[in-house]
């Protein structure tokens, strides 16, 4: 998904969504490869909008 369609995609959040970022230096383990997308919420009800306007598949 490009960055234009995520943005049509999900509604307005105030946190962070970023692209390709790399999963080691968030693990306790420091393994893991590029996320195709983070989403880094501000707060929980940040999280619940983000949620909401998602599609289950």
């Amino acid at each position: 998904m490009s960055a234009r369609a995520m943005e049509h995609a999900i509604p307005h959040i105030r946190g962070r969504i970023r692209a390709g970022v790399p999963l080691a230096p968030l693990t306790w383990f420091r393994v893991g490869g590029p996320a195709e997308w983070l989403v880094r919420p501000a707060d929980a009800e940040d999280l619940v909008a983000l949620l909401a306007g998602l599609s289950p598949a």
